[in-house]
């Protein structure tokens, strides 16, 4: 697969059952459920079944930034 910039990117066979299972990519899924619903890490994880440190892996291969933890703790 190619990414946005045209660059080839690697789907691992969690990533490509994950686009099956949700019709979406495995990007477009993060930046769904952590940017826009806001969901913690965690809490993405355990809606697509798998490890936060997938969650984590994947945030850094798409570029998904991540937010800081102190400006959300009160």
């Amino acid at each position: 697969m190619h990414d946005a910039r045209g660059v080839f990117q690697y789907k691992s066979r969690t990533e490509q059952a994950l686009e099956a299972s949700h019709g979406a990519p495995v990007d477009a899924l993060l930046r769904r459920l952590y940017v826009t619903e806001g969901l913690t890490q965690e809490q993405v994880a355990r809606t697509l079944g798998v490890s936060r440190s997938a969650v984590l892996y994947w945030m850094a291969k798409y570029g998904i930034p991540t937010r800081d933890r102190r400006k959300t703790a009160a």
